[in-house]
């Protein structure tokens, strides 16, 4: 019997499949399984990266030497989720499960194989994304791997790595919506036109990592638009207020985007002067969606930061 849920299996089958209080351990906060690719039964996710847009090397074929081998460059959207399974199941069923997932959620197998046939000890040449310990490890004696591709709109490529480690199974999932970068830039002019005739902007060039409030160096053209307009109209008072996808708690969701807002509010105050008065941070988690949570570009919409005028 396949430990991984099918569309035929039914209700139960699914609900084996996702874990539910089977699950042996908690699912990291704000993470989720990939949608018509889940998760091993019993398993549960150490953890979790999105990115709206990222780079990743995807191998389609075995490493004969140490150089890399087969394979593509992805760009896109691109998750990354790592999971641990208790003692028990083997890599070779854990992966087979994934396989038949793939397959049967419509996508096609690019590439499978196993420690010696994917190259063995060259495999670490092969340019695949391993994450780090303590998420992902590599037994090169008893490891599977799997690349798969489900074509539509957009484009969605996976990865499936299985291994072992002190007898416990973990294994990583990466999946690519392939598309190109979205220019999402808006200059303080812009800006002060949005909140003139609706009173609010959303701004989607402020980056943090997954579940994390510091604020990452490409955010800076932003927040230097941000600086401009509140030092080009010194009589505007805004709201600062983050928004999140509903991955997660309300309760959760809620004090991250309160965090993210207060961090962005301290990076214009103390980097650039505008006076804290003029600034007030505010958290709103997932309670004021502008796109459906139910698909990854839904929940990429979501997750922005607003300026309110107040």
């Amino acid at each position: 019997m396949h430990r991984l849920a099918t569309a035929a299996a039914g209700f139960l089958a699914a609900f084996l499949w996702t874990g539910g209080v089977f699950a042996a351990g908690a699912d990291v906060d704000g993470s989720a399984d990939y949608p018509d690719i889940g998760r091993f039964e019993g398993s549960w996710i150490t953890h979790y990266d999105a990115k709206d847009f990222d780079e990743y090397w995807i191998a389609t074929g075995p490493v004969e030497r140490a150089e890399r081998g087969e394979g593509m460059m992805l760009e896109g959207r691109v998750v990354r989720i790592a999971y641990k399974l208790d003692p028990g199941p083997s890599v070779l069923e854990v992966a087979r499960n994934y396989e038949n997932r793939l397959t049967g959620s419509g996508y096609e197998i690019l590439y499978k194989c196993r420690d010696k046939d994917c190259g063995g000890y060259n495999f670490r040449y092969s340019g695949t994304e391993v994450m780090p310990m303590p998420f992902m490890s590599v037994n090169l004696d008893d490891f599977r791997y799997i690349a798969a591709v489900k074509k539509g709109d957009p484009t969605v490529y996976a990865s499936v790595l299985v291994s072992i480690n002190n007898g416990q199974v973990l294994n990583q999932v990466i999946v690519v919506e392939t598309g190109e970068m979205e220019d999402r830039m808006v200059d303080a002019k812009e800006m002060a036109k949005a909140i003139s005739d609706t009173g609010k902007i959303a701004i989607y060039g402020i980056h943090f990592d997954t579940d994390k409030t510091d604020i990452k160096p490409e955010s800076r053209p932003a927040l230097d638009q941000i600086a401009e307009l509140m030092k080009s109209n010194p009589e505007l008072k805004i709201l600062v207020v983050g928004h999140t996808d509903n991955q997660g708690s309300m309760e959760y969701n809620l004090d991250l985007s309160m965090r993210r807002a207060q961090a962005i509010v301290a990076e214009l105050t103390s980097t650039y002067g505008i006076a804290a008065e003029r600034l007030t941070p505010a958290g709103a988690g997932f309670l004021s969606p502008v796109a459906s949570n139910r698909t990854e570009a839904g929940r990429a919409e979501n997750r922005r930061v607003e300026l309110v005028e107040r």
